[in-house]
Parts: C-alpha cells; sequence; structure tokens
C-alpha cells in the first residue's frame, strides 16, 4: 500500500513538473541581470510544503555560467531521495537562448522521457508584440497548447505588474504583482479568471530579501489561508 501513494505521489508530481516546464520555457528563479550583478555560479531552491517542517520537499539547483546565463537546472524529490526532472540550456554565438533539453526520472524505476526544445528566433518574434519602448507585451503560442497567449502590462519603471496566460479553455491565470520602496518585487497575486469574470484568487506570495538585495525567501498562500502552502528558501554560491 505505501509503495502505491508513492507511485501516485511522484506520477502528481511529475505531472506537475511538466505542467511548470511547458508553461515557462527556460525558467529560473532569478533574472539574467542579478546573475551578473552578482557574479553567481549556483542557486539552490529548498522548496517547503506546509507539511514539511524540517526538511524540503524538492530541492531544486540552478548552474549560471559566467555570462549570466543558466546552464542547467535539476530537480530532486527529497521524500523518495531520487532526482526528478533536469534541464539543458542552448545558446548561439550572440548568447541567445535556442534550445531547451529535458530530462524525467519516472520512480522508482528511474525510466527516463526525453524532450529537446527548439527555439527559432525569428518565428518567435513573429508571435511577439512590443510597446513602442520595445517591451514585449504580448505572445502569441500554437492554439493547440495549454496556453495560447500571454500578455504583459508594465509601471513607469519598466517593471511587470500583470502578466496573464489565457488558456485554450477561456480561462485566464492572471498574475499582478508589486514593489516596494527599493524597487524589489515583493507580493505576486494570482487570480483566476473565465471569460474576463473573475473567479477567484489562487494564492499570494510574499518575497525577503537580503541586505545584499538578493532574494532570500517566498512564502506562499492560499486564499484565506494564514499558514503558507509553500516555502522558497534560496542561497547562493558565487564565482
Amino acid at each position: 500500500m505505501t509503495n502505491s501513494i508513492q507511485n501516485i505521489q511522484s506520477i502528481l508530481y511529475l505531472i506537475f513538473l511538466l505542467v511548470f516546464a511547458c508553461n515557462i520555457s527556460k525558467a529560473q528563479s532569478i533574472p539574467d541581470s542579478t546573475v551578473k550583478k552578482f557574479s553567481i555560479k549556483t542557486l539552490v531552491d529548498k522548496i517547503y510544503w506546509q507539511d514539511d517542517t524540517i526538511n524540503p520537499a524538492i530541492v531544486k539547483t540552478e548552474f549560471y555560467n559566467k555570462k549570466g546565463h543558466i546552464d542547467s537546472s535539476f530537480f530532486r524529490n527529497t521524500k523518495t531521495n531520487s532526482l526528478s526532472a533536469c534541464a539543458y540550456y542552448f545558446y548561439n554565438k550572440k548568447g541567445k537562448f535556442i534550445k531547451q533539453k529535458d530530462i524525467w526520472y519516472n520512480y522508482p524505476n528511474d525510466t527516463m522521457i526525453f524532450i529537446t526544445t527548439k527555439y527559432d528566433l525569428k518565428k518567435q518574434n513573429e508571435k511577439c508584440r512590443f510597446d513602442n519602448k520595445g517591451r514585449l507585451i504580448e505572445v502569441l503560442h500554437d492554439s493547440t497548447f495549454y496556453v495560447i497567449k500571454d500578455t504583459l502590462i508594465y509601471d513607469t519603471l519598466n517593471n511587470i505588474i500583470s502578466y496573464s496566460k489565457y488558456r485554450r479553455d477561456s480561462t485566464e491565470e492572471r498574475t499582478t504583482t508589486e514593489y516596494n520602496q527599493k524597487n524589489q518585487l515583493y507580493k505576486s497575486t494570482l487570480t483566476i479568471y473565465i471569460n474576463d469574470i473573475l473567479q477567484y484568487v489562487s494564492s499570494i506570495t510574499f518575497n525577503f530579501y537580503k541586505p545584499n538585495g538578493l532574494l532570500e525567501k517566498s512564502n506562499s498562500y492560499g486564499f484565506g489561508s494564514d499558514i503558507p502552502t509553500c516555502i522558497n528558501q534560496f542561497e547562493y554560491t558565487f564565482y
């Protein structure tokens, strides 16, 4: 019975990772500009679910090169003490992201699923729309994808204050963000709309920073909950 439960948990976790990775290409915890500024070599993201009081449920490790680009990322499920997924990122001579290779490990038999995604920069630009300041404001995806369109709205300091994902089922996942006096992202609110009608607030996340400005911790709350449903703690190494 225990093995069956663990198998189900590992499958659900794999689905979570697949959805997460498919929604955001080259997903990383911090922007390239921050990596360059601090000469970051690795970032460890320890993810605690609500019932994890001592050890994290998942540990994500990101490796960055000296140019400030992410080279690879690894997800480890600490509950099964196994590698769940990893990703490798490739760039052209100009430093533009062009390819991503994902490897998924199916616990407990460790069978692997390989997915390689190539990004045609010319075709990508044809599906992107920019404002008169050169900021990305819309991305159109293939209609067969889970998300068919992304839209972004900025403030006067060029911070993204609204980011929406439009799904095939007419659902909009809208994330609104707020910044503190240091221009640091401190609050994100994920709200669900259907046909432009508000349905519910899915989650609220608060960010906390080290004195040097690096992200230290994020607490995420489900709607109406006073206890974090997820806590991310970040650790760094430097060149």
